[in-house]
C-alpha cells in the first residue's frame, strides 16, 4: 500500500472523512437500490453496514414485507465479503389469511473485481453467494449462486450488465431468488449534490419449475447526506410472469473502518 493510501485509510479509521466515504453514493450495491449492481467492491479495509426495508405487493393479492440487514468488508484488493440477514413477513397461503414471519436464510457472499476499467475494457467482477438453510423461512437446503458483472463508463452515464445462475432446491423463498437472472442498468451522477439516479431492466427465471420468465423494470436514487451516510430508495414493476407486482425499497448505508483491521507498516 502506498503511503497516501495508508493515510486515507487511517483517517477513516480515526473518524476523519475519507475519499471512498465521500463518493459512496456512486456505488450500485445489490438491492441498494436496484437488483443490478456495479462491478466495484468495497475499498480494502472499509466496512459497509446496510439496513433496508422492502415491500412487494402482488396484483392478485398479498403483500410481502422484508427487512434486510447486511455488512460488507473490503477483505482484499478489489474484493469484498458480506453477510446478509433478511427477515420476511409473507402470506402463508392459508384460508385464514395468516402470515409467516421469520429469518429467510443467512446469505454469505463475495465479490471480486478482475480488473479496473480502462479505455478498452469495462470493469469486470465475479460474484458468488450461498443462502444457508438457517431460519424458519429459509430454503430446505443451501442455494449457490455464481455470476458476473460488467461496468462501463461513458461521458454522460455508466452502463452495468449482470448475469447469474443458481443451483439448489425450488423452495427457495425470498423476494429476489431465481434460477437465473440477467439484467442491465444505467446510472447518472450529480457530484455537486452527491446524488445518483439509475434505471434497470431485467429478466429472471423463478426457482419453481416450469414457471415463466418474469420481466421487471425499476428506478432508484442514492444520496449522500454525510461523508459516511448514504440513503437510497427505489421502485420497480414486474410486468410479466405468474405474479405481476409492485415493489419498493428504502435503505441506509453507513461506511467506516476499524483501525485494528488495518495493518501498520513496520
Amino acid at each position: 500500500m502506498t503511503p497516501r493510501g495508508f493515510a486515507l485509510l487511517a483517517a477513516l479509521a480515526l473518524g476523519a472523512p475519507a475519499a471512498r466515504a465521500q463518493a459512496d453514493y456512486e456505488n450500485l450495491d445489490a438491492a441498494r437500490p436496484l437488483r443490478v449492481q456495479d462491478a466495484y467492491a468495497v475499498e480494502r479495509y472499509a466496512w459497509d453496514v446496510q439496513l433496508g426495508p422492502a415491500v412487494e405487493r402482488v396484483d392478485a393479492g398479498g403483500t410481502t414485507w422484508a427487512l434486510e440487514s447486511a455488512v460488507a468488508w473490503g477483505a482484499l484488493p478489489r474484493t469484498q465479503v458480506e453477510l446478509v440477514a433478511p427477515l420476511l413477513s409473507s402470506p402463508d397461503g392459508g384460508a385464514g389469511g395468516g402470515r409467516s414471519v421469520g429469518l429467510d436464510g443467512l446469505t454469505l457472499g463475495a465479490l471480486h473485481g478482475l480488473n479496473m476499467e480502462t479505455l478498452s475494457w469495462p470493469a469486470i467482477a465475479l460474484v458468488a453467494r450461498v443462502v444457508t438453510p438457517v431460519g424458519s423461512l429459509a430454503p430446505s437446503s443451501g442455494l449457490f449462486t455464481v455470476g458476473g458483472i460488467a461496468t462501463r463508463s461513458f461521458a454522460a452515464a455508466r452502463l452495468h450488465v449482470n448475469a447469474s445462475a443458481t443451483i439448489g432446491p425450488s423452495d427457495g423463498g425470498g423476494l429476489d431468488r431465481t434460477r437465473w437472472f440477467a439484467g442491465a442498468a444505467i446510472d447518472r451522477t450529480w457530484p455537486l449534490h452527491a446524488l445518483l439516479a439509475a434505471a434497470e431492466l431485467f429478466a429472471e427465471q423463478p426457482l419453481a419449475p416450469e414457471s415463466p420468465v418474469a420481466w421487471t423494470a425499476g428506478a432508484g436514487v442514492r444520496w449522500q447526506s454525510t461523508p459516511r451516510l448514504v440513503f437510497d430508495g427505489g421502485v420497480s414493476r414486474r410486468f410479466s410472469g405468474n405474479d405481476l407486482a409492485w415493489s419498493a425499497t428504502f435503505g441506509v448505508t453507513w461506511s467506516f473502518a476499524v483501525r485494528a483491521f488495518i495493518p501498520v507498516p513496520r
